[in-house]
């Protein structure tokens, strides 16, 4: 399989700056709520509509398919809907070959076979650059009609379900940082499901869930607090790649981390120094990222099993601060 050319801004690190796109949203449209998918009702029937866009991620084109069809899908997991239907959107530039946007598509055909969601077709257009995603839809779960990202409760443990720093390794990679097999562990994460946070819908009562991708964990965590909540984040708690974990992170704080950092702040006080790796994966854009959920500590264990970690907890406050 030849290797794509790598695009530096892969995935959501090309995405619009979260404070610049509430911005243009609020000047256009007024008041809105940042929620992951959008609730309609046809001949009724509850359902559920996505729509995600990026360039490709890494260079192998096949998982580059994989990781843009799961990224697109997500939305309707943490939504706590299953995906029924896609349509894909293509975009190819000249020197990507016939086999490689074959490859860019068996990845998202065989994600969309595994996860049981049915192509309905797409669109395709040669341009100067690569990007690739989906439309979908997906069935609503009753229980969870009315749920909104803001239900978290003060007092509430915030978990993940993988760990940060896909965009630092992508960086890393395409600027020869790390190798490639370094790199594969950020890939496998990025290619993974996140379907099993409908386990966890299943299982417990989750008070406010999303997925950590353009704007970064705090940037997510912040669309997620009411006025009067705030958090604490376990310094210790904080698990990123193993290919970044002893970068230096001069070469990392980019203009999309700083666009990042603008975004907590636009409604909340960040008591955090982003001096380490560690903390800087905290604002590191992500593609395909873990799904981030609060739940009433009592049922912490029950979602552990699902492959879930603590990574802070909801405080009654107006800043978010790391302990």
């Amino acid at each position: 399989m030849k290797p794509l050319v790598m695009c530096e801004n892969g995935g959501c690190l090309a995405k619009v700056g979260g404070s610049e796109l509430t911005r243009l949203i609020g000047e256009l449209f007024g008041d809105f709520s940042p929620e992951d998918s959008s609730l309609f009702n046809i001949y009724g029937v509850d359902m559920l509509f996505n729509l995600d866009f990026g360039p490709l991620v890494g260079d192998d084109p096949y998982m580059a398919g994989r990781i843009s069809a799961l990224h697109s899908i997500s939305d309707i997991y943490v939504s706590a809907g299953t995906p029924r239907y896609a349509a894909i959107m293509l975009q190819i530039d000249k020197n990507v070959t016939f086999g490689q946007t074959k490859d860019i598509l068996a990845g998202i055909k065989d994600v969309c076979a595994a996860e049981g969601i049915k192509l309905l077709g797409g669109h395709t257009i040669r341009s100067e650059s690569s990007a690739v995603g989906l439309s979908v839809i997906g069935e609503a779960n009753k229980n969870y009609l009315n749920r909104s990202k803001k239900q978290c409760v003060v007092g509430d443990k915030i978990m993940l379900s993988k760990k940060l720093g896909a965009g630092i390794s992508s960086r890393a990679y395409f600027h020869k940082i790390i190798t490639k097999d370094e790199y594969a562990e950020a890939v496998e994460s990025m290619a993974a499901s996140n379907s099993g946070v409908l386990d966890v819908f299943a299982s417990v009562p989750v008070h406010a869930c999303t997925d950590v991708t353009g704007f970064g964990f705090l940037g997510h965590l912040s669309e997620m607090l009411s006025e009067n909540m705030g958090a604490v984040i376990y310094e210790d708690s904080i698990r990123v790649f193993d290919c970044i974990a002893n970068q230096q992170t001069g070469a990392f704080f980019t203009s999309f981390i700083n666009d990042n950092i603008n975004y907590v702040l636009r409604t909340k006080k960040c008591d955090i120094d982003f001096d380490t790796i560690e903390t800087l994966a905290l604002v590191d854009p992500q593609t395909n990222g873990p799904v981030l959920l609060t739940v009433d500590e009592k049922y912490v264990s029950e979602v552990e099993k699902h492959g879930f970690y603590v990574i802070g907890e909801i405080t009654e406050s107006d800043r978010i601060v790391l302990r």
